[in-house]
């Protein structure tokens, strides 16, 4: 499809990606600088300009200056094409892409990052791609890009898939994310790509470095990573604590809250800078959610869960099982089935075979 545009002059290309394409230029009635998001097909797909209208909708609904601003969603040939306000093309991967910051620059940096992420929570969107690409430096503003996968949820129930079709980054998607931890994910999946966003920024690079889609989800779910203090000795434990934290395999062990984390990034910027250090204190002292939330465990189902680990470790080794799950409707049988996934993907197995429910 042409890049042109009835109404703006869009002379430089930002880049392209495998759908859209990112053009610099003016409006021109007014000189408005600006960048337009155009799909890139000539008959895109009800999909993808149902995705654009939901970006769009969602940033319209984002009154927060740590967020871009959308100036309209206009006609464009069979499809449709965002403008945005132009922030510059200053993202903080580039920005570090050959150097790391220094403590004191992370610290200040990072604290902007929660604080935006704080701000897009308040107004109850899951942004579900937080990585260092999506936050473009303005002067002394950070703010957040590519709210196309955004949701308003305040929870959302993810469906296992083939890995390379998972929605959002899969380097820094948190385990719930990729749909293998019968667990639903809510904002703090968030706050553990932002970990990860950090875990990059302090150390230059990726916590789990893998080519193939199914190690990274398999990395995701069971390995830990390495503590960044071990790879950067330059920074403090506590620093290297909080990045730990924000990544804990499960949503509950992690920072409930992006404000409770910037109340302790902050707390580190302001010792580095009264002590030159940064010394130990208890972590989440301001974490709070302001929410209700229930754990997604099961209770009263040990026996049950241990014994399918146990046919399941007996097929693994060779042999055949069948096991029958039987009780009524909404008992919960199809949750005790999934109550194993974590471990079938921790072993290597990466599937399990479809289960088919019946009432007794």
């Amino acid at each position: 499809m042409s890049n042109a545009l009835a109404g703006y002059t869009l002379p430089d290309i930002v880049r392209d990606t495998q759908g859209a394409s990112l053009l610099r230029g003016i409006r021109n009635a007014d000189g408005q600088r600006v960048v337009v998001k155009l799909l890139r097909a000539e008959h895109p797909s009800p999909a993808q300009i149902a995705r654009l209208r939901h970006e769009h909708a969602v940033l319209a609904s984002l009154d927060s200056p740590e967020v871009v601003r959308t100036l309209g969603l206009i006609k464009h040939g069979h499809g449709l094409a965002l403008v945005l306000e132009d922030l510059g093309d200053v993202s903080l991967e580039s920005m570090f892409r050959h150097q790391r910051p220094s403590l004191e620059q992370f610290l200040d940096i990072a604290g902007r990052m929660a604080a935006g992420i704080a701000a897009v929570h308040r107004q109850a969107v899951i942004h579900k791609d937080i990585k260092p690409h999506h936050f473009l430096v303005c002067g002394d503003q950070i703010k957040i890009i590519d709210f196309g996968i955004a949701t308003r949820l305040s929870s959302e129930t993810q469906v296992a898939k083939n890995a390379s079709l998972l929605d959002g980054t899969l380097a820094y998607m948190s385990p719930e994310q990729t749909g293998r931890m019968n667990r639903s994910l809510d904002r703090r999946t968030d706050l553990y790509s932002l970990g990860v966003s950090f875990y990059q920024l302090l150390t230059g690079r990726l916590p789990f470095d893998a080519s193939d889609p199914l190690e990274l989800v398999h990395s995701h779910i069971a390995r830990a990573p390495r503590p960044v203090c071990e790879l950067s000795p330059d920074v403090p434990q506590q620093v290297s604590d909080i990045v730990l934290k924000l990544m804990a395999k499960g949503a509950e062990d992690r920072y409930q809250s992006a404000t409770g984390l910037k109340a302790d990034l902050d707390e580190c910027l302001a010792r580095l800078r009264e002590t030159g250090g940064v010394g130990a204190f208890p972590l989440g002292r301001s974490d709070a959610s302001g929410e209700l939330s229930i754990p997604q465990k099961l209770y009263g189902r040990d026996a049950e869960v241990a014994t399918m680990l146990a046919a399941f470790e007996g097929a693994r080794r060779g042999g055949s099982r069948l096991l029958l799950i039987a009780g009524y409707s909404g008992v919960g049988k199809s949750a005790l089935v999934n109550e194993i996934h974590k471990q079938v993907v921790t072993s290597g197995a990466f599937r399990v075979s479809t289960a088919f429910d019946t009432a007794a």
